[in-house]
């Protein structure tokens, strides 16, 4: 009979704990995440635009670069690459920049899309290889990890 009660106990300690974890993890709404083309900014950096659009039912943000109102932080944000449609994601020229911390965000409402920049790590300049294929990686400010749609730029 104790060893039945013990396991009751334990059960209901496991299932309080499940419960406490699940309200603490972010609800990450479905954004959908697109290359877009690309641009030289006003201070002459070349940029990848990326378009976000909110299909969840909540608010996402996006930390911003210091002074910027719409390139994406880059601590928040990776460049990938793989051969087509290999299935292998590998981190291309990772960011190692000290970079002040995010000031100020963009917030895109459900329902909404917005556009928003970043520098892709030197792909515009560097290495356009027509049989490489990139994708970007950006997080929210509560967690939330989106992947854009594959692109390649020389194409």
């Amino acid at each position: 009979m104790n060893v039945l009660k013990a396991g009751g106990m334990v059960m209901a300690l496991f299932g309080v704990s499940c419960a406490s974890a699940e309200t603490v993890a972010p609800h990450c709404p479905a954004v959908d995440v697109r290359h877009a083309g690309e641009k030289v900014d006003a201070t002459g950096l070349r940029v990848a635009v990326f378009s976000a659009v909110n299909r969840g039912e909540a608010s996402i943000e996006f930390p911003l670069e210091s002074g910027s109102t719409n390139i994406i932080h880059g601590r928040y944000a990776s460049t990938e690459q793989r051969v087509l449609n290999d299935g292998v994601w590998k981190e291309y020229s990772p960011n190692l920049d000290e970079m002040l911390a995010p000031t100020r965000t963009m917030i895109i409402a459900p329902g909404e899309e917005a556009e928003f920049w970043f520098d892709v790590n030197g792909l515009l300049l560097n290495d356009r290889r027509p049989e490489m294929e990139y994708s970007v990686v950006v997080r929210t400010v509560s967690g939330c990890v989106y992947r854009s749609l594959p692109f390649n730029p020389s194409k």
